[in-house]
């Protein structure tokens, strides 16, 4: 496979706390061919701040990761990696 044919990420921004928004992307392209792997880039970072808000964070970086991996099993995938700064 060439670059050429190879496929091409596509990038979708959604609040991962929200299940059904995550459901959506998947339902967007399951007549597509459907979505073979996640890269999951959100996540809240600032140090000091997750101390002040500490649920919120939670709440993004766990919480939005728990959605994903339970919604992801209903639609073929192949691999999910998420990427911590």
């Amino acid at each position: 496979m060439n670059s050429e044919s190879a496929p091409q990420p596509i990038f979708h921004q959604c609040d991962l706390r929200d299940q059904s928004a995550i459901d959506a992307v998947f339902k967007e392209h399951e007549g597509k061919g459907g979505i073979w792997a996640v890269v999951h880039l959100a996540a809240l970072k600032a140090v000091g701040e997750s101390g002040e808000i500490p649920l919120d964070y939670y709440k993004v970086n766990v919480g939005g990761s728990l959605n994903l991996i339970e919604v992801s099993p209903l639609y073929p995938l192949i691999s999910v990696l998420r990427v911590d700064n």
